[in-house]
């Protein structure tokens, strides 16, 4: 059986704020370390002060394979959010646009088109599962290996904070058994 190699990842994730202590800061720092250089990943906080925030944003959108939404405040200026999801898939038509969001939040109608799904550890593990380990990417196939365990859930208690109204209202859903 013939298995094609492995490709690299550009990731770019939105999240609901860039501000420098943002949560998806570390997620993306996590994401590369762990990727071994093959992953590439963006979110609005990594823009530099003082740069075009629209131009590098659009450049971060054009360059990506997959669109992460991580949705955690029911106070959300949708404007955006839906601008940048428009936005990428009319120029990656058929990409992923993938979407967890903090359980109770409703979702606007336009995003419902990608199933977006509230972040619980099972779902949450399964996007890994999809960016990590499945191809074409399979950037971590051993993530899921017993001795990984640890990785796997700091991984998932990123994202639920992502996920999470505030740092404060987190609860780290990563400590409940699977």
């Amino acid at each position: 059986m013939s298995t094609s190699p492995p490709t690299a990842l550009n990731l770019y994730i939105c999240h609901r704020s860039g501000r420098s202590d943002s949560p998806a800061l570390d997620l993306v720092a996590a994401l590369e370390g762990l990727s071994r250089g093959r992953l590439v990943a963006h979110c609005s906080a990594n823009f530099e002060f003082g740069r075009t925030w629209h131009a590098d944003t659009a450049r971060a959108l054009d360059s990506a394979d997959v669109m992460l939404l991580l949705l955690g405040s029911k106070d959300l200026d949708w404007d955006w959010w839906l601008c940048e999801v428009g936005y990428f898939s009319a120029r990656h038509p058929g990409a992923p646009v993938l979407c967890l969001h903090r359980p109770g939040i409703q979702i606007p109608a336009p995003l419902q088109a990608w199933n977006p799904g509230p972040a619980d550890q099972a779902r949450v593990h399964s996007l890994l599962r999809d960016l990590l380990v499945e191809p074409p990417h399979r950037l971590r196939p051993d993530i899921l290996e017993p001795d990984k365990a640890p990785v796997l859930k700091m991984l998932t208690g990123m994202i639920l904070r992502c996920c999470a109204a505030s740092q404060s209202a987190v609860q780290d859903e990563s400590s409940r058994p699977a």
